[in-house]
């Protein structure tokens, strides 16, 4: 328990916390270890008393041989209910592993149906083990999902997907996330994920609720709707002001009188914006307020 809990207690990975808190809840004697290393993806390794200590996925810690394939056999079923299966091995033998149930937040599929509503094609990038991402992405409804998929690997599925669609969103919380929502047209942050995830996506939602994706969506859609609205109906007042004017259909006074009027009907009809937009999960206030809330705390 001290190796995990000396490991892990360093990585802010949502496993590593849940690791780290159940060895907390349990007696365990500190182990001091050296040479900590964080393979980015793979897993953690350490020294202790000149015996390595791997915790991570199958592929890093077990080797290829027979102790392998047997473990994996084993651990199948656990993978096919869901659960990410985390191994411990001291030089290269496996000593202890650990399920874990990685739950669908509680509006995750409402997120998914809304947007699938919307005609947005969805895909789950993981890094767990296939059995476990196509339960999951069974259990929510999501379109499509790619599993055992390193950092740089989610990196090209987004830039895959650039080429088919013409506007890709990411969402992710962590260090293996970063390189995929800085490549994404639009990268999202959600909740409290690690900093990284949060410098690099250009959207930030500080609460961690799935539904504030679906708020975030009908926010741009509104505001898309009312600046379509505000540019082509300034145009075309522009054109007829101008072509009144052309064949002295209106004196000049009677056409800036005119403009200024057309520019107070922009600004009313851009303060529409401040009209609460009602999303099942999220207070219901208006947009202005709910988009200053979910920015506070950001860093310049």
């Amino acid at each position: 328990m001290g190796i995990v809990e000396e490991l892990e207690h360093r990585s802010t990975h949502p496993i590593a916390t849940a690791l780290v808190n159940y060895v907390n809840s349990q007696s365990y004697v500190k182990v001091p270890m050296e040479n900590i290393r964080d393979i980015t993806g793979s897993g953690l390794s350490g020294e202790v008393d000149g015996s390595i200590w791997n915790i991570g996925k199958g592929d890093f810690v077990l080797n290829e041989t027979s102790e392998k394939q047997a473990l994996l056999k084993e651990v199948r079923h656990i993978q096919e209910e869901g659960k990410t299966v985390i191994f411990v091995s001291k030089d290269h033998h496996v000593v202890a592993y650990f399920a874990l149930l990685d739950t669908p937040k509680e509006d995750g599929k409402e997120m998914v149906d809304f947007f699938r509503s919307q005609g947005v094609h969805t895909i789950l990038v993981t890094g767990d083990n296939e059995a476990t991402a196509k339960t999951i992405a069974e259990l929510v409804g999501i379109d499509e999902f790619r599993a055992n998929c390193m950092p740089q690997e989610k990196t090209e599925i987004v830039k895959e997907l650039q080429k088919t669609y013409k506007m890709v969103a990411m969402v992710g919380d962590g260090v293996n996330d970063a390189p995929a929502l800085a490549n994404a047209d639009i990268g999202i942050a959600i909740g409290e994920g690690t900093d990284i995830a949060m410098e690099t996506a250009e959207i930030i939602l500080m609460k961690n609720k799935l539904s504030l994706l679906i708020y975030s969506y009908k926010v741009s859609k509104k505001l898309r709707k009312i600046t379509l609205a505000n540019i082509t109906f300034s145009l075309s007042v522009i054109a007829i002001l101008i072509i009144s004017n052309l064949l002295q259909v209106i004196n000049l006074p009677m056409g800036v009188i005119g403009h200024e009027g057309s520019t107070i009907l922009v600004i009313l009809n851009g303060l529409r914006m401040l009209i609460p937009l009602k999303v099942k999960g999220v207070e219901s206030k208006s947009t202005t307020a709910t988009v200053l809330e979910n920015t506070k705390g950001i860093p310049e």
